[in-house]
Order: C-alpha cells, then structure tokens, then sequence
C-alpha cells in the first residue's frame, strides 16, 4: 500500500519535475528517496540520529565514484571503442566495481553501529526497489515524450 503512495507521488511530482531544470529534478527525486526509505526502514528517533549523518556521507561517497566513473566513460558504449581502450575500459569497469564493494563494506560497519542487521538489509532493498520505481516512472514518462525520442529499452 506504501509503495503505491510513492508511486502516486512520483506520477503527481513527476510532470512538475519534469519540466523544472535538472537540478531541482535532482533535489525533488532526492527528497523523495528520503522519504521513502524513512518509511520503509521504519527508524526510530535514536536510529534516525544515528542514521542519517551515516548514510548521507555513504551517498556522498557513492556519487562521488560513480560521477567519476560516468565522466570519464559516458561515450564507453557507443562501439567505436579501439582494443586497447575496450581493454582499458574494461580493467577500469573492474576497478569501479571493486570501490562500490569497498564502499559498502566500509559502511556496513558503520550502519551496523546504528541500525540493526535486518535494517541494513532493507535498506539495500529499499534503495534497489526505489531505483526500479524511479526507472519506471522515467521510461513511462518517455513512453508518454511527443519530441520523437524512444522509450528507453
């Protein structure tokens, strides 16, 4: 019943974010997220404390790597890569996924300081479930682009 509030929310804030510039997007799509894993974790005051200082460095850190990753490899799959740059990239896409495993174990501890086992297990879920619902509001949102783009595949 949860995620069809969110769901809701998303159709409702999704046409007005839409058209607002990408930053604002970002913030609306931000404050959402923390709304729905608030809800879904169902923390309490002395969790949420302890919680969230964790979790938005966890997510500084996060993006930061994966900001990098993207910036240096956003026209990796355009298949006019040479061998030796596939190779490159490759080793490097390796590399990238090492340091997001190194991240999560890093603030495995860190969480487990401040929420429970079965929280942080949830909370890997919540974001996994969120990402899904975001990706399906974007691809209905193209279904829905008169401009001529293709929906996402």
């Amino acid at each position: 019943m949860k995620q069809l509030f969110y769901i809701a929310l998303f159709l409702l804030l999704g046409n007005t974010a839409m058209a607002q510039p990408e930053h604002a997007k970002k913030e609306r799509i931000h404050a959402i997220k923390i709304g729905y894993l608030t809800d879904r974790l169902n923390l309490s005051p002395r969790e949420a404390e302890g919680f969230w200082p964790v979790y938005n460095a966890y997510e500084r850190e996060f993006m930061s790597v994966r900001k990098q990753y993207r910036k240096k490899y956003m026209d990796a799959n355009n298949g006019h890569l040479s061998p030796g740059e596939a190779h490159r990239f490759i080793d490097e896409d390796i590399e990238y996924r090492e340091k997001m495993l190194e991240l999560r174990k890093k603030y495995k501890q860190q969480f487990l300081k401040v929420i429970t086992a079965t929280k942080l297990a949830e909370l890997y879920q919540a974001e996994a479930d969120f990402k899904e619902m975001l990706i399906r509001r974007l691809d209905h949102h193209r279904e829905g682009d008169h401009h001529g783009r293709p929906a996402r595949r």
